[in-house]
């Protein structure tokens, strides 16, 4: 158990450090010129635990560590479909 909430940690901090560097400026990039992707990973506490579309905000219920993962995981490959993120 607590082995799956370190992974998390360690992915919430790769996905942070990902999005810090790898934010495109929507004036570089044609595609994502209606995309806000300056914008900081946020996590609101909620009993959805899903991820918005962009991949900026998560709602977790906080109480499921197994799923933080996931979360986390989902949001970044919502970044990148985005274009927020380069491959």
């Amino acid at each position: 158990m607590n082995l799956v909430f370190i992974k998390s940690i360690f992915l919430f901090l790769v996905v942070s450090i990902t999005v810090g560097c790898a934010a495109t400026s929507p004036s570089l990039k044609s595609d994502v010129s209606s995309l806000d992707c300056n914008k900081k990973l946020a996590f609101i506490q909620s009993p959805e635990n899903t991820v918005s579309d962009d991949g900026f905000t998560i709602l977790y219920d906080g109480e499921n560590k197994e799923i933080f993962a996931e979360l986390i995981e989902q949001a970044h490959a919502n970044q990148m479909a985005s274009g927020c993120i380069k491959g």
